[in-house]
């Protein structure tokens, strides 16, 4: 997906990718088309070169052209906007953004809410979905308890120190397994010598761009040279730039029970389904989430 390049994004843009009425049964012109995206995946933490495919995107008929959705659950709403054009002059990378608010929105493991945000530029154009989902969310009661209401703005008072540390230790974290012999393979988007590093930067919000600015750290971003003891930020700028919270790795060669006894022998890290609170928590995709079985 990373490697895909325009024409590859192109080819993948088909009449046959649609959402209508009666799905399959409805293939209208004008029938509402979807590009869904998460930034990054999970659990592989690929991310799609979103501002090609936003180009691209833009490039076609508005009237008939397919909407872009973003779940950015990982990443929250600190690291990435993708509704707000990065240029005044310029397109949102996207229609609609998808975000779990119980994960790193949330923060404390206390909420199950999510949100669907449209972009302005969007419902100027096609008035019809918005009011669709409206419809949907008052059919259906999906409507948040004013309790929840009141821990989500809790939450996001504290979004940016709580995700800023988050992305601090995901990255000093993820540079210290690439040392490990026994792991075979380390993914985090802001390491510097991962494979989407070049991807990063440009996705990254403006008030991220700030906090981490204030920390010392430059853009464009050019790896800096330090002798500084290990762990102080001087250092942690020589590794890449935080994005998020979530590090995927691959221990060498080990087996599924090898791969059970290491991730409950952990101490300081917990055995467990979620993401985004202060708890550091540790799982195995394909026996737990992403299980097919």
């Amino acid at each position: 997906m990373e490697k895909a390049g325009e024409e590859g994004i192109r080819r993948s843009i088909r009449p046959d990718t649609r959402v209508g009425p009666c799905f399959d049964d409805y293939k209208e012109a004008n029938d509402v088309q979807l590009i869904w995206l998460e930034v990054p995946t999970n659990p592989l933490l690929l991310v799609p070169a979103l501002p090609l495919i936003a180009s691209i995107v833009h490039s076609l008929p508005v009237a008939t052209r397919p909407l872009v959705i973003v779940d950015s659950t990982f990443l929250s709403p600190f690291y990435i906007t993708p509704l707000i054009p990065v240029t005044p002059d310029s397109l949102p990378l996207a229609d609609l953004v998808l975000t779990s608010l119980s994960k790193y929105s949330g923060g404390h493991s206390d909420i199950i809410l999510g949100s669907l945000t449209v972009s302005p530029a969007t419902t100027a154009v096609r008035p019809d979905f918005l009011k669709g989902l409206r419809f949907l969310q008052n059919s259906m009661g999906a409507a948040a308890s004013p309790h929840d209401c009141h821990l989500t703005i809790r939450s996001f008072k504290t979004l940016s120190p709580r995700m800023i540390r988050h992305g601090l230790n995901a990255l000093r974290l993820a540079e210290w397994l690439t040392t490990r012999p026994e792991v075979e393979r380390v993914r985090y988007p802001g390491l510097k010598t991962d494979g989407a590093f070049r991807m990063v930067e440009p996705l990254i919000s403006p008030n991220a761009r700030k906090e981490l600015e204030f920390l010392g750290w430059d853009f464009p971003y050019e790896p800096e040279h330090s002798f500084e003891e290990d762990g102080s930020l001087v250092h942690l700028r020589t590794m890449g730039i935080p994005f998020g919270g979530m590090i995927t790795f691959a221990l060498k060669g080990a087996t599924v029970l090898q791969t059970d006894k290491f991730v409950t022998s952990l101490r300081l890290i917990v055995l467990a389904e979620s993401l985004g609170g202060v708890e550091s928590l540790v799982e195995v995709p394909y026996g737990m989430t992403h299980s097919v079985s």
